[in-house]
């Protein structure tokens, strides 16, 4: 990505990415994502296709970006930031930080928040994008990985006698699977019912 988010950005490229991303999140309604083209992104945006690629290689970029833009906030604020370090330019894989409010079941009630507020959103994107394309896979795996570099920097699992890294990214497949169950793949459940599967797939 051309743009590094950790540099300040000035009033008119908070502007320009803020359009971007609109753009790019209209079009995911409208059409498939290996059907959409710059120009259309552009178009929508008003944004020149030159400005575009001052910020972006390509559209698969722009698309991490939104990720980025949605996905990423929510899991900072989960525990009232107390895994801001997780996403921050100082944050190291190593790092043995641990905050005891950090727990997967704030990550799970900040996810499962945001789809249900956005269920409509995600909804129109899916019937144009479905299981097994391009731009599900994309956000499952930013998906993935974001969640697993949360409950990592947490340190919830800090004393186990299983690899810190293997228990992170167990967690964070159980969350994806049951986030997928219900809001990708459309298998209404209660939210009671979805804390119970997660308690019962995760080993504490």
């Amino acid at each position: 990505m051309k743009l590094d988010p950790s540099k300040p950005l000035t009033i008119g490229a908070r502007r320009t990415l803020k359009a971007l991303v609109e753009a790019m999140e209209q079009m995911l309604a409208k059409k498939d994502f290996e059907q959409i083209q710059i120009k259309e992104i552009c178009d929508m945006s008003m944004i020149p296709r030159a400005t575009f690629y001052n910020y972006f290689e390509d559209k698969y970029d722009l698309l991490d970006y939104v990720f980025q833009v949605e996905i990423t906030p929510l899991l900072q604020g989960a525990a009232g930031g107390a895994a801001g370090t997780a996403f921050g330019a100082g944050a190291e894989e190593g790092s043995s930080s641990y905050d005891p409010l950090c727990d997967h079941m704030q990550v799970i009630d900040a996810l499962l928040g945001s789809a249900e507020e956005h269920r409509e959103e995600l909804a129109a994107i899916l019937r144009k994008n479905p299981v097994g394309g391009a731009f599900v896979r994309i956000y499952e795996a930013y998906f993935r990985r974001a969640v697993y570099q949360y409950i990592y920097a947490c340190g919830i699992y800090e004393g186990y006698d299983i690899p810190r890294e293997l228990m992170a990214q167990v967690t964070a497949d159980v969350i994806l699977d049951v986030y997928e169950w219900v809001y990708i793949k459309g298998n209404e459940t209660p939210r009671e019912e979805i804390d119970r599967y997660i308690s019962k797939m995760l080993i504490r």
